[in-house]
């Protein structure tokens, strides 16, 4: 992906309660630890008109990087996901991350390549929905296949190594006003550097 944004529709069971958004991902070498707010936005989107990433978006619920500049090490960069909406041109962002520090390998392409996952986990509720976020929190965490990634998806409690959720966050979701989520979406807003996602899925959890 280069300064862009896409949604793929999705046909979620009546009456789900629990959905997560997961995407198997890396990204290319900036050379530099880089800065001025890099945008990563992972979840779901009403439509796949007006999403994330445009000027006005229908509606969006999902995670969102927000920090200013990102750490570089050797193979990671190191950034925060904060729970996000986004209504119109408003957008709102949680007043906590998940976690500090979620690494995305930055050697896409390459021979050392290290692909890690991120799941979204998206849980109704009256108004405010709860955000659980799972990521790499630590080095090592290796090229995560596509097979574990996928057998992942559809635990209630995923287990992949140098992997953890963080702590969970709520924001005021409301479908009825703002438009239905069915689709997922992500969005990112560079072009000096790439991200390349591998694999996308949705499941309903409950």
């Amino acid at each position: 992906m280069t300064n862009a944004t896409f949604a793929r529709l999705v046909t979620l069971a009546a009456g789900w309660s629990k959905v997560r958004v997961g995407v198997r991902l890396n990204c290319t070498d900036l050379g530099a630890g880089p800065s001025s707010t890099p945008r990563l936005g992972i979840g779901l989107c009403a439509g796949t008109g007006a999403i994330l990433g445009d000027t006005s978006t229908t509606h969006f619920a999902g995670a969102l990087t927000n920090i200013s500049g990102w750490t570089r090490g050797t193979l990671i960069y190191l950034c925060d996901f904060y729970p996000a909406t986004k209504v119109g041109t408003t957008l709102t962002i949680g007043a906590s991350s998940f976690n500090a520090d979620t690494r995305i390998d930055h050697t896409a392409g390459s021979a050392t390549t290290q692909r890690g996952v991120y799941f979204i986990d998206i849980t109704k509720g009256s108004p405010n929905y709860t955000f659980d976020f799972f990521s790499p929190a630590s080095n090592g965490f290796g090229d995560v296949a596509s097979s574990t990634f996928l057998g992942n998806m559809v635990l209630s409690t995923p287990s992949i190594s140098a992997h953890s959720y963080g702590t969970a966050r709520t924001l005021a979701v409301d479908e009825a006003t703002n438009g239905t989520l069915n689709a997922a979406c992500v969005w990112w807003n560079r072009s000096d550097f790439l991200m390349e996602i591998c694999d996308l899925a949705v499941a309903v959890i409950a």
